[in-house]
């Protein structure tokens, strides 16, 4: 996958693209070769990351249980993301995400007409690159230094409070799952 969106982190440092091992809906792109592995059940996507016995830390791309618990509220039809399914696709089959250090699109349906989302101000203010240099990239790997930086930025929380948000957005819906 290709994404246009990227956290408000502190890229200093960081190449102008780079493989994160999370997608974002936020403004993406993928090749009909890669999307024909699309799979719509979360229940059997569920099942195979158990069965793979998945680093649950990893596959939430370290963004506390996002990924996991968006999987388990399509299962109980509490939500409806295709794009989780996405995720969990592209980390069965160890896939990766490239994504810009800058963020070159925003989510719009923060202005409260987004279906998984409610109003929120502060992703309207979002800065967005007017363009990036785009390098080849040689060796296909994720991107230790940026993964470093955005564990950092969900630890903190993040400096729009993502995690915060999202956790407000989700605890609407579940009883938290844990196994």
């Amino acid at each position: 996958e290709i994404s246009g969106y990227m956290f408000p982190i502190n890229s200093r440092g960081l190449e102008s693209t780079f493989f994160y091992n999370a997608n974002s809906c936020w403004g993406w792109a993928t090749w009909k070769r890669a999307w024909k592995y699309f799979e719509n059940d979360s229940q059997k996507l569920y099942l195979k990351l158990i069965e793979k016995k998945i680093d649950w830390n990893a596959f939430n791309a370290y963004q506390g249980n996002a990924f996991r618990e968006q999987l388990l509220l399509n299962i109980d039809n509490k939500i409806k993301t295709w794009a989780v399914n996405w995720h969990s696709v592209i980390r069965l089959s160890n896939g990766l995400v490239l994504h810009p250090k800058k963020s070159l699109t925003k989510n719009i349906g923060f202005d409260g007409s987004g279906i998984n989302c409610d109003k929120n101000d502060s992703y309207a203010k979002m800065r967005i690159a007017k363009k990036i240099r785009v390098k080849k990239i040689d060796t296909y790997i994720e991107n230790e230094r940026a993964l470093s930086v955005l564990k950092l930025y969900f630890q903190n929380g993040g400096k729009q409070g993502a995690l915060r948000y999202f956790k407000k957005v989700f605890n609407k819906y579940l009883n938290i799952y844990y196994i």
